[in-house]
């Protein structure tokens, strides 16, 4: 079902955790940066909490964990 898919472009702006967390380890909350693209203003997406969960075996207490840290304001690495 679909089509084939050879190369995938992905983009961001300057709310970047995504992009950050996954090329180099840096989880941070930062300020939210307002821009042409209002709904990627964000620092906490609804997938991030997915990927983590893949990444880290499907241990939903150790996501739990991270995410609880992550919103407390400590940085993950």
């Amino acid at each position: 079902m679909g089509l084939p898919i050879n190369k995938l472009h992905i983009a961001t702006n300057k709310n970047d955790i995504m992009h950050r967390t996954i090329n180099y380890g840096d989880m941070e909350l930062k300020k939210v940066s307002e821009t042409l693209s209002p709904s990627m203003d964000i620092q906490i997406s609804s997938n991030f909490e997915r990927e983590l969960f893949y990444l880290y075996d499907k241990d939903p207490n150790q996501i739990s964990n991270i995410i609880s840290s992550f919103k407390s304001g400590k940085n993950i690495k």
